[in-house]
């Protein structure tokens, strides 16, 4: 299966079934780079199904996909998988709303010809499933806020500062609140 083919679905508005079985299992993902230096990687699934109704194609399907990010605390690169469970409604173009022209809206889609593009949805719903602060290890010690060393790798030489007018505002507020 070609990448570009990868993540089409048949149109199936004029034949009798009402429903149809969604596998892909595609060896490069295909997809747009996330934000904050998360790509995505190999493999992608989705396997799900459509059902028709009409002009209307809602498709559902459980999507996952590895993702290699950095690490929130040491910046070190990172995999895991991330995975959702896609539910989106597709009408025909020509049934688009005039206030929603050019805007996108969570969980409908739209489609032109015999075609239905879910890339973009597809990556949507991954990108939801990816931490806010992904971190490599539950232990991960991050980096030295004086020098930027990685604490995993060794530990640094700089000393630990008990100068009051070095922390931040937070932390001797956090402090004040903690100690009565």
């Amino acid at each position: 299966m070609s990448s570009d083919s990868a993540f089409r679905v048949g149109f199936f508005r004029d034949s009798e079934r009402q429903a149809i079985a969604l596998t892909i299992d595609a060896a490069e993902a295909d997809l747009d780079d996330g934000p904050d230096g998360v790509r995505f990687t190999t493999p992608l699934k989705v396997a799900g199904h459509a059902y028709r109704d009409g002009d209307e194609i809602m498709i559902s399907a459980r999507v996952s996909a590895e993702v290699a990010m950095p690490c929130g605390r040491c910046l070190v690169d990172m995999a895991d998988t991330v995975a959702a469970d896609m539910h989106v409604m597709y009408a025909p173009e020509d049934q688009r709303p005039d206030y929603l022209e050019g805007e996108e809206e969570v969980g409908l889609g739209y489609y032109e010809g015999g075609i239905i593009d879910i890339r973009e949805d597809v990556r949507r719903y991954l990108l939801l499933e990816i931490p806010v602060w992904p971190v490599c290890d539950g232990d991960c010690r991050g980096l030295c806020a004086t020098c930027g060393a990685n604490l995993n790798d060794d530990p640094c030489d700089c000393a630990p500062s008990d100068d009051e007018s070095a922390r931040t505002p937070l932390a001797r507020e956090l402090d004040r609140l903690f100690d009565n």
